[in-house]
């Protein structure tokens, strides 16, 4: 299912609009898709967190979280991790690797 927004009151920008700064124009963007954004269903909108963020949740040490992303939970996005809870049960599901002979 692909999901395509239409903006009801597209206009050219005027000349007044057109001089904003850079983060006017994003605010402006994300003005205009936010009800489509949010008139989605929430199961195409994926919440990510941080390995902190999953930490705290998890209440275990943000070294733990690390190793598991080292580990496959999570992916990387440039030089950040990020975790779903998808993610997150599917890693806490997986068999434990034995130690040992």
């Amino acid at each position: 299912m692909t999901f395509r927004p239409s903006f009801q009151n597209q206009q050219s920008l005027s000349q007044e609009e057109s001089d904003l700064s850079f983060e006017e124009t994003v605010k402006k963007v994300f003005d205009l898709i936010r009800p489509w954004f949010r008139s989605l269903p929430a199961e195409t909108r994926t919440q990510y967190y941080s390995p902190a963020e999953v930490a705290k949740i998890m209440r275990v040490n943000p070294q733990t979280i690390m190793k598991w992303c080292r580990g496959g939970l999570g992916k990387k996005s440039g030089s950040r991790w990020l975790v779903t809870e998808e993610q997150i049960e599917v890693f806490l599901k997986r068999p434990l690797a034995k130690k040992g002979p």
